[in-house]
């Protein structure tokens, strides 16, 4: 992937859990992402995701790594590409378009609802306080 395009960017007001709903080219499919600190990971049934994301004035913006890893399912999609999708968040809502880099000709659209909020990392506890309960 390169490096993080977007490594400067706060993003926290869109950190969570999301699920999401991939459409285009006749198909549909559904699947989980998780935003964290500009970071995209998630995945699907047959794909796993993984990229860079950023949120400026409403404009949502995301590079990601798709990569099959359930051989069983077929599918138009290549086993591996890149995306770059586009759109706006809304209402705890982002709604992208965009094209794999690998088959142009192919329409992508995504519609991301947010599920949840991020737990906060838990510190760990010092060993002598910890001993000590």
């Amino acid at each position: 992937m390169g490096l993080d395009p977007f490594k400067d960017m706060k993003n926290s007001n869109c950190e969570g859990v999301w699920s999401v709903v991939f459409s285009g080219n006749n198909m549909e499919f559904f699947g989980v992402v998780i935003l964290e600190s500009g970071r995209l990971t998630g995945g699907d049934s047959n794909y796993t995701y993984s990229g860079y994301y950023n949120l400026k004035d409403g404009f949502f913006e995301t590079r990601m790594l798709v990569k099959k890893y359930n051989q069983v399912f077929k599918t138009i999609m290549p086993d591996k590409y890149t995306v770059t999708l586009k759109g706006e968040y809304v209402n705890n809502k982002i709604s992208l378009h965009g094209s794999p880099d690998e088959c142009q000709e192919m329409d992508l659209n995504a519609v991301c609802t947010k599920q949840s909020e991020l737990i906060p990392i838990r510190k760990p506890v010092p060993k002598a306080v910890a001993s000590a309960a």
